[in-house]
């Protein structure tokens, strides 16, 4: 989708479809959708609206064309061009690692760690902190998505402005998002400078991390300002509480994974 407006370009210059189409592009009806569709648009060869389904179809061509395992996995990693080559294994296991958490949970049980944590209080704290965490193997906008619905959820269920939630859960993923390895900006200027990994990440985490706290102690109260509603479809289900007890504010569902599991989920492509 980043290189959607692109790939429609080049393919209007092949003859796929008239350039004048590409006027209608994100339109909606129209085949040039945000994300290209392999059913809509002529041209398109496969379908790639998850990230990281790059790495599943390049490696089935790869096998289908005879090619050993190994190497189509080093045909694939340098495909990423020689200067960034070692960047495209942990780009795409984030990728794939987004939908781990996802499908898991494991986002929910990381912030009622934090619910329990912090007592219940400083709710904004939960999903920004969440998010501080996630952001760090997985690609910002994705993480955006992840604990979006975490930081709904807590503003219906003890009426806190959706402004603070979002103020603070952005603030979060954007640090780490920026200054943590193994995302990919940050470990790609890392390799390209030689710097030492460890050191980048440990001193990335120290200062992020100070920066959120020193944001977060600024500027909580100025948040606090103006009242945001939660999205309505989105909390259709919540009931507000004034209960202060934790086992009433935590988020709830089928199957969320454990503590230790969720952040072994994150841990895995850091370490």
């Amino acid at each position: 989708g980043h290189v959607g407006i692109l790939q429609y370009a080049a393919l209007a210059e092949s003859g796929y479809f008239p350039a004048e189409d590409l006027k209608h592009t994100k339109e909606i009806g129209s085949y040039l959708q945000g994300h290209p569709d392999v059913q809509k648009t002529p041209g398109i060869e496969a379908g790639t609206g998850s990230l990281g389904q790059g790495l599943s179809i390049g490696l089935g061509m790869a096998l289908v064309n005879g090619f050993p395992f190994m190497e189509a996995m080093s045909l694939l990693t340098k495909g990423f061009g020689n200067t960034l080559g070692s960047l495209g294994v942990p780009i795409m296991l984030g990728a794939i690692l987004a939908m781990g958490v996802q499908d898991t949970g494991a986002a929910k049980a990381i912030a009622n760690f934090f619910i329990r944590l912090f007592h219940g209080k400083n709710l904004e704290l939960a999903p920004a902190l969440t998010a501080y965490i996630v952001s760090i193997p997985v690609f910002g906008d994705i993480t955006t998505i992840l604990t979006s619905n975490i930081a709904n959820v807590l503003s219906k269920r003890k009426h806190i402005s959706m402004g603070k939630m979002a103020a603070f859960t952005q603030t979060g993923l954007n640090l780490t998002h920026a200054m943590v390895p193994p995302t990919p900006g940050i470990l790609a200027v890392s390799i390209l400078l030689g710097a030492d990994l460890g050191l980048v990440i440990g001193w990335g985490v120290v200062i992020s991390l100070i920066a959120f706290l020193l944001t977060w102690l600024v500027l909580r109260k100025w948040t606090d300002k103006e009242f945001v509603e939660p999205v309505p479809e989105v909390v259709a289900k919540i009931e507000e509480t004034s209960s202060n007890d934790v086992k009433d504010i935590l988020i709830t569902g089928d199957d969320i994974p454990s503590t230790f599991a969720s952040f072994l989920t994150i841990l895995i492509p850091v370490v």
